[in-house]
């Protein structure tokens, strides 16, 4: 008979084992590659002259309904930059700061994603710096994200810069997510406004 400190262990590595391969396949599903500009598609976005919008506007554009395979869109080629509030930030399971943003003159509520510049496949991005800075001035405003939602005491005036993107219909709302899935991710840049 085996010790019973040795099924402990054996069921720790399948835990642990069984958490990476779930991470590993979140990391290749839900459009992962056009989430972080990693696509076959990625030229076509421009970076250099971000389209000025609103949340509003945003949550407000017609849904395209998108699968795990779908390439990018013609509405996913923008850069864009809206005034917003930081509403709340959560750490995703694949990693991504998942923020939850308002409009600055409505309660038009979005998600902007700022992905993991070190997961697999973003580390050779060329905007993973773009990703981690972001990242260093949510955590510099709100703490450090976890894998529960936490709202800020005071929403944070901020400029978000983002590609537009089409999530997938999830079979639970997302929170802050509006009836169009319309998201900014990823988020290259951000500035708080004094």
């Amino acid at each position: 008979m085996l010790a019973p400190s040795f099924y402990f262990y054996l069921l720790a590595a399948l835990l642990a084992t069984g958490f990476h391969a779930i991470l590993a396949h979140q990391t290749q599903t839900e459009r992962w590659k056009v989430k972080t500009v990693m696509d076959a598609d990625s030229s076509s976005v421009d970076f250099t002259n971000p389209m000025e919008s609103s949340v509003r506007t945003q949550a407000t554009m017609p849904q395209i309904h998108v699968h795990a395979n779908t390439p990018r869109q013609s509405e996913e080629r923008t850069l864009i930059r809206v005034h917003a509030y930081l509403l709340s930030v959560k750490l995703e399971a694949d990693g991504d700061y998942h923020l939850i943003i308002q409009d600055n003159l409505t309660r038009a509520t979005m998600l902007a994603e700022i992905p993991d510049p070190d997961a697999a496949g973003v580390r050779s991005s060329s905007h993973a710096t773009a990703y981690r800075n972001a990242r260093t001035l949510i955590e510099s405003v709100a703490g450090l994200p976890n894998s529960d939602m936490h709202y800020l005491a005071k929403p944070i005036k901020m400029i978000i810069t983002g590609v537009g993107f089409f999530d997938e219909s999830h079979i639970e709302a997302q929170e802050g997510n509006d009836a169009n899935c319309r998201e900014l991710h990823p988020v290259v840049s951000i500035e708080v406004i004094p």
